[in-house]
């Protein structure tokens, strides 16, 4: 029988950023938030960005157009949420959306 040599797994191990940011739950986004977000995106599928520009991508995150740290409480208002993709999502993020 030919010899074969023990492999080892590379742990995976997620680590934890050093930043003392608050976790979802204690920013607002708790149970009934997820509620509200697939309720959102079940009426809202598509990206409203991507749309615009004539794309057709599935939205996965909802967006609050005024921020949650502003307002919140238009954190559930329909008027104040918008379907995105997560690209989309994260440039209005990085622009400080």
């Amino acid at each position: 029988m030919p010899y074969q040599p023990k492999t080892h797994k590379i742990s995976r191990l997620k680590v934890k950023k050093e930043d003392n940011r608050p976790n979802s739950g204690e920013r607002g986004y708790d149970n009934s938030w997820r509620k509200v977000r697939n309720y959102h995106l079940l009426g809202k599928p598509l990206c409203e960005d991507c749309l615009k520009e004539n794309r057709y991508e599935p939205a996965t995150d909802v967006h609050h157009k005024i921020k949650l740290a502003d307002r919140p409480d238009l954190r559930d208002d329909p008027n104040n949420l918008m379907s995105l993709c997560h690209s989309c999502h994260s440039k209005r993020t990085a622009q400080g959306e």
